[in-house]
């Protein structure tokens, strides 16, 4: 019976493989001419060329929500290159399905949502698929990172949204207490994914870009690449150009820019809107998409019978979203960088 490496080289997808064994893929290492590959578990890939003469190791994770298919099938397709022998991948790269079951379903996630489970945010939170899922994915990012402890380590969570947006591909570069300078070429790195506005976090958080940022000492990010469409439905034209440089990248052949252009928009985080009671409800009228503004002294939202008024002009709303657990984030306010 072919093992799992040799069926992806003939042709099986590694996608597919993780949603029929959505709760476990045996663990699993083939060591050939030219690549070290490892399965660590189900949705967990990792590949390592044998003469590694690069001094970067990325880690790409897709799926941390079942429902946001475009960069899941991204990654597919880079695979699927990959072991048709089309596509070189040049430095160590751990390739993470985050959430099989959720993909099966084709819902943001099961029981809770995974992208607040990171740094040990999983150990404070009733046990389910997702803490246990949390807990795997930080020890097999954990061992990657002290495999390659030397390289320049570079993380993308890739994404796509629930609204739609003013700016329809965005990322967002997480908070990093040790980080001595924002990283200009991985801001223009941002652009060539084709996103048109980067925002700045100011704290940190539970995401899987914070975590990594922190605990790994990552160039990190949270790449949103535009809308969520089910499986098959993707306009892959809308996806492009992420997928080409993406490519390019693990290929060898990107052509790093000092930094971005003037035209990519830079916003800095305001504040987060944390829902406190059962009741809490946005203000606003009309369906608003990511990123609108709105003028001082606005109601904003209503919470525990408090009205909250925007506290200056401009600020923009991204990920409103009154369906979250009490203390969990139901929006953020950004504040545009007008002179950087």
């Amino acid at each position: 019976m072919p093992s799992i490496i040799e069926k992806l080289y003939k042709g099986s997808s590694f996608l597919e493989l993780t949603k029929e064994n959505e709760s476990r893929l045996p663990s699993e290492k083939d060591i050939r001419k030219n690549y070290t590959l490892e399965i660590l578990g189900t949705g967990l890939l990792k590949i390592i060329p044998n003469n590694v003469d690069s001094s970067h190791a990325y880690i790409i994770s897709t799926a941390i929500h079942g429902n946001e298919t475009a960069p899941i099938e991204i990654v597919d397709g880079i695979l699927k290159d990959f072991f048709k022998g089309s596509l070189q991948i040049c430095a160590p790269t751990l390739f993470i399905f985050g959430s099989p079951k959720s993909m099966n379903i084709q819902k943001r996630f099961v029981d809770f949502n995974l992208n607040r489970l990171f740094a040990g945010a999983w150990r404070n939170t009733k046990p389910c698929y997702e803490t246990t899922r949390a807990e795997e994915l930080e020890k097999v990012c954990y061992d990657f990172r002290n495999e390659f402890n030397k390289h320049q380590l570079a993380h993308y969570d890739l994404h796509t949204a629930i609204k739609p947006s003013k700016h329809e591909k965005f990322a967002i570069y997480p908070f990093a207490i040790e980080r001595a300078k924002v990283s200009e070429t991985q801001i223009a790195f941002m652009e060539d994914l084709g996103c048109e506005a980067v925002l700045f976090s100011k704290s940190k958080s539970t995401t899987f870009s914070c975590f990594s940022a922190n605990e790994l000492r990552a160039e990190s990010f949270t790449v949103e690449l535009g809308k969520v469409w089910p499986f098959g439905k993707n306009p892959t034209e809308n996806f492009k150009k992420a997928d080409d440089t993406l490519r390019s990248l693990l290929s060898g052949h990107y052509v790093t820019r000092e930094k971005p252009s003037e035209s990519l928009i830079k916003y800095d985080v305001h504040s987060s809107i944390i829902k406190q009671g059962s009741n809490f409800k946005f203000l606003y009228t009309k369906d608003v998409d990511n990123f609108e503004s709105f003028a001082k002294d606005t109601p904003l939202y209503e919470d525990n019978g408090k009205i909250y008024k925007t506290e200056e002009d401009e600020l923009a709303l991204i990920f409103p979203n009154t369906d979250v657990e009490i203390g969990q984030r139901a929006g953020l306010l950004l504040r545009r960088r007008r002179n950087d």
